[in-house]
């Protein structure tokens, strides 16, 4: 036996991963993280899940920015 529980074979055959968030191992089919209860992608060649890109951070962010011109804009006289 070379010391190991296993656990290395179940990272690389995909049938766990780890939660980018909270480091907790999940089902490798999982889209919810079951500890901190954050969506999670599909896991990299390490086991270490990917975070899903969240489009409405970037919309709310650009929406800011464009109020934040708009308002210099009228404020400054440009």
């Amino acid at each position: 036996m070379d010391g190991n529980d296993g656990a290395g074979w179940l990272k690389n055959s995909g049938a766990i991963k780890k939660c980018p968030y909270c480091n907790s191992f999940v089902r490798g089919d999982a889209v919810r993280c079951d500890v901190c209860r954050r969506r999670i992608g599909a896991a990299d060649g390490n086991g270490l899940a990917k975070k899903p890109m969240d489009i409405a951070a970037y919309l709310t962010a650009a929406g800011a920015l464009a109020a934040l011109a708009a308002y210099l804009r009228w404020a400054f006289g440009g």
